[in-house]
């Protein structure tokens, strides 16, 4: 498999595009990845793969099991409300953050007119605060194992979304506090919802070829 090349070390761009295709459901959690795998699908060598798996341990995306095994993580859909709690309260704090601190929101502006769904995302961003940044990033990451889909809305672009990003987003700049959390919880509804349609109508997993392992070919590179 070939990958669209970007800056940085090869490691993280291979890690980029394995991230993309875990957040999408390919290999689904559970299942086995394997450094030799990687390293043969993307023509790189294996350190290098090792090196790219190693990053997406440390997110949590993969998990090492004993004899250096890697599975996909499997986030259940039982867990996704308790997900959106966590992602909700993060997002409640960054938003009364801008609001206290007037921080520059021409980022979430953009991302409100060209990325409707990734505007949450970039609020918590624009809030400056480390924590809720890690929070609310493991947290989008976890979402999106268990939908198999990089966003929670199933239409990223819907006209009704891209209206609530901007309200928000001109809220927020208007640090007009009433506004800013009304249209907030009303995104929340609105990804609460997807999310809901999109476990009920989920398709049953699907064994995946790709990056996938022997049972013998997991050992750490030599």
């Amino acid at each position: 498999m070939t990958m669209a090349r970007r800056a940085g070390p090869l490691a993280e761009q291979l890690a980029h595009h394995l991230r993309e295709r875990l957040l999408q459901g390919d290999p689904r959690g559970g299942e086995r990845v394997s450094e030799l795998g990687v390293a043969n699908e993307y023509g790189v060598a294996r350190p290098t793969a090792k090196a790219a798996l190693d990053i997406l341990v440390m997110e949590g995306l993969v998990a090492r099991e004993p004899y250096a095994a890697l599975r996909v993580t499997t986030v259940e859909a039982r867990d996704v409300p308790e997900i959106l709690v966590l992602l909700e309260v993060a997002e409640r704090l960054a938003v009364a953050r801008i609001l206290r601190d007037g921080p520059d929101l021409r980022g979430v502006r953009d991302t409100a007119r060209t990325a409707p769904d990734r505007v949450l995302e970039s609020v918590v961003e624009t809030a400056a605060s480390t924590r809720l940044a890690r929070t609310h990033r493991q947290g989008t990451l976890e979402l999106a194992l268990a939908l198999s889909r990089r966003t929670p809305f199933a239409d990223p672009g819907a006209p009704d979304l891209r209206v609530l990003a901007e309200r928000l987003a001109d809220a927020l700049f208007r640090l007009d506090a009433e506004d800013a959390h009304q249209t907030l919880a009303e995104l929340h509804d609105a990804r609460r919802a997807a999310c809901t349609a999109s476990r009920a109508t989920a398709p049953a997993p699907t064994p995946s070829e790709p990056v996938t392992a022997r049972a013998d070919d997991s050992a750490p590179a030599r």
